[in-house]
């Protein structure tokens, strides 16, 4: 419990994803009290590009937090404080804050993290070998902001011309509540090569390395265009709400708004509020957040480079912690693709309307039904032959390559359920490969990662969570406090209230319960096998595009 806080006080974070934005509203304690939801719009206006519009997003904030303070029935005037997250999207402004669009449509100013466009130009910073990019793993992504701009610079020259400045959305977010422009250090350090050496000295914009990349406009006016202020996560920004922003939001003006956090980082941070059996250190507790694509957060007291892996990140989650930061791009997205695209997969929704059950539920209860006909021990040996490398939307960590695509071996003819259930849990052991193959990588470069703890959609699956624990070896910890991600952006707004302390005192002062899996030996010697397949895998991808380089 928090000691020593207001019992009448209550937190509203604002979690701003890739298909919806949810606001939470959190107690004293750290409980989630209560959660509203509203979906937003987004366009795919060609492959591989997505867009966004932020008139649509903050329209979907405003309703939200309403909507979650009336459905609990507390007044404005007991929110103390307000975080916001979100995902690492470009939003573009024009002079006096107006919407210029980055394509079509007028309303959509937003490119968002998802868009793969910029591939030549990721590829063009990266052969700058530029000591700034040792601190995303020797390759900027072409998810960052960076290549973004590029692109934008390249292919959008009206855009260019009539953009004043460039957010990402958690920083927009903020600017939007506040009129202030205030960025957070997790945005500009993680996406936007915001430079801090390693001995924790920020150095800030690096003028040279712009001016290498073909960015040096950027540097005009002190850099006014991305960010002149830049904080930690945590710090109260400007003098809270305005007017405006109260009156739309339904909240007080004056309200405190803290710096930012990206969507991932902000589930990292609510999950350090719950804390394993006898694990206090924050070091060592890898934190997977799990969505549309997985993000995998670790905490160090110093920094260690990680080829493939981002960071180290200074005091991205933490004060004067370092983060290194890995992902998978595509993981409930590919579960989702995967089920969708299966012939039995129409009549599998159709059962799941008529029982109430889920379609996961129903493939899970598919499997034990197979496994109990076939005489099977366990449902983890179903996939004996059926291997996927799961790579659909390219690889962000380890290998740190966009070009990378999915494969499967092992298909057949079959296509009713049974082969839909046998797909579905080939893909969450896939999946868990990565996280493997992304923690392997970490260790042999000296970090220390001693248990994992989930949140997410993935989170709610057991058979995903005892998959990840037998993948492993090591203990899987599910938070009793789900919405981490909305507490992480919550305890935000605490910190910037000032009511118990900076970020540090938040964390320290809750203890959350939590859920431990602990892995099986049996299953672990099964998938050390397949993670040997799945490791051969990508070595095959890339000598059959060696064959093919000629044509």
């Amino acid at each position: 419990f928090l000691v020593g806080n207001r019992m009448d006080s209550y937190y509203i974070g604002v979690d701003v994803g890739t298909g919806s934005v949810r606001a939470g509203l959190v107690d004293h304690v750290g409980h989630v009290v209560g959660v509203a939801v509203h979906d937003i719009k987004r366009l795919s206006p060609a492959p591989g590009q997505y867009v966004q519009s932020s008139l649509d997003i903050w329209a979907a904030v405003c309703h939200t937090v309403r909507q979650v303070l009336m459905e609990a029935g507390i007044g404005s005037e007991k929110v103390r404080g307000v975080g916001f997250d979100a995902t690492c999207s470009l939003v573009v402004v024009g002079d006096d804050d107006e919407v210029v669009a980055v394509g079509d449509d007028p309303d959509y100013d937003i490119i968002m993290w998802m868009d793969h466009r910029a591939e030549k130009e990721a590829d063009q910073i990266n052969s700058t070998k530029n000591s700034v990019l040792d601190y995303v793993g020797g390759k900027v992504s072409l998810e960052m902001e960076l290549p973004k701009l590029l692109w934008l610079k390249k292919n959008k020259p009206d855009v260019w011309r009539k953009a004043s400045k460039y957010f990402d959305l958690p920083d927009w977010l903020v600017y939007r509540a506040t009129m202030v422009d205030c960025r957070s250090l997790c945005s500009t350090v993680c996406k936007w090569n915001y430079r801090v050496e390693k001995n924790g000295v920020v150095t800030g914009w690096d003028k040279e390395f712009f001016s290498a990349i073909g960015l040096e406009e950027l540097a005009a006016r002190d850099w006014e265009a991305i960010g002149q202020t830049v904080e930690e996560p945590g710090k109260v920004v400007g003098n809270g709400l305005t007017v405006k922003a109260a009156s739309e939001l339904g909240l007080e003006p004056g309200t405190a708004v803290s710096t930012s956090l990206i969507d991932a980082h902000a589930g990292a941070l609510g999950m350090l509020a719950c804390h394993p059996p006898g694990i206090e250190d924050v070091i060592g507790r890898l934190g997977l957040v799990s969505g549309t694509s997985t993000c995998h957060m670790l905490l160090s007291k110093s920094p260690v480079l990680v080829p493939g892996v981002w960071g180290p990140f200074w005091s991205a989650v933490l004060p004067g912690m370092w983060l290194m930061e890995g992902g998978q791009s595509c993981t409930g997205g590919l579960i989702d693709h995967v089920l969708h695209n299966h012939q039995a997969f129409a009549d599998l929704e159709v059962e799941a309307a008529k029982t109430g059950q889920s379609v996961y539920a129903l493939l899970e209860e598919a499997l034990e039904k197979i496994a109990t006909e076939k005489n099977i021990p366990d449902v983890t040996f179903l996939s004996k032959q059926l291997h996927i490398w799961p790579d659909y939307h390219g690889n962000r960590s380890p290998l740190a390559d966009p070009s990378l695509t999915g494969a499967i071996v092992g298909l057949t003819l079959q296509s009713d359920r049974d082969s839909l259930a046998i797909m579905y849990l080939a893909t969450i052991q896939a999946i868990s490969y990565g996280t493997k193959h992304i923690i392997d990588t970490l260790q042999e470069q000296g970090h220390m990662v001693n248990s994992v703890t989930v949140c997410g959609g993935l989170a709610k699956s057991s058979l995903y969570l005892q998959t990840q624990a037998d993948v492993l070896g090591m203990q899987v910890v599910v938070p009793n406090e789900q919405q981490s991600v909305l507490l992480g952006a919550a305890m935000l707004g605490m910190a910037a209230s000032n009511e118990i302390g900076g970020l540090e005192d938040v964390v320290k002062r809750m203890r959350g319960g939590v859920d431990v899996v602990e892995p099986c030996l049996e299953r672990g010697k099964y998938h050390l096998a397949k993670y040997e397949v799945f490791r051969e895998m990508v070595k095959d991808q890339m000598k059959y595009k060696s064959i093919m380089e000629m044509f």
